[in-house]
């Protein structure tokens, strides 16, 4: 008699059994994103760009250090690109006179400089960002230490623009 009540027993749609579909329904969505999530990150767009950066009142003797054409790591292994040029000025720093007014003064010669520069880079272009091979983000604004061979530097990153196909 109980087999009997219970083939005539209708089966009825239940909470489990809802919680159950929206999980199948939810991984699949969560496979579909992943999958196109992560087909825009492998997709490199590389692109040759020019750096500009700068570093406020470092030791004038570090200008000296720092060579034309060479490499610029942002780690010990992630090479960001090489030095195509550099400039030095005497430091500035800004003190108030007597009348309370703001003025621009310099640093005594041999003592601190300001360095400005460029860099040649292969950087990748994703969603209008520049990303380094290490995915650190480049962009003006930005504060970052490179590290050369003789030299780590703290830098400020001041622009950067891709290069045309005709000057790579």
């Amino acid at each position: 008699m109980a087999k009997e009540n219970a083939s005539q027993e209708r089966r009825r749609f239940g909470v489990v059994d809802f919680i159950i579909i929206v999980a199948v329904i939810a991984i699949i969505f969560a496979c579909v994103m992943r999958y196109t999530i992560n087909e825009g990150l492998f997709t490199r767009n590389d692109k040759t760009c020019t750096v500009s950066f700068s570093v406020a009142a470092v030791r004038y003797n570090t200008y000296d250090m720092l060579a034309e054409n060479e490499k610029v790591y942002l780690s010990d292994f992630d090479l960001l690109g090489t030095l195509t040029s550099k400039n030095v000025t005497p430091a500035v720093f800004y003190a108030e006179n007597n009348e309370g007014e703001i003025i621009e003064a310099h640093y005594p010669e041999k003592t601190l400089v300001d360095i400005t520069g460029e860099l040649l880079c292969k950087l990748s272009l994703n969603e209008g960002r520049y990303t380094a091979s290490d995915g650190t983000h480049i962009c003006p604004g930005a504060t970052l230490v490179l590290h050369t061979e003789s030299v780590d530097l703290t830098v400020l990153i001041t622009g950067v623009d891709a290069v045309k196909a005709a000057e790579a």
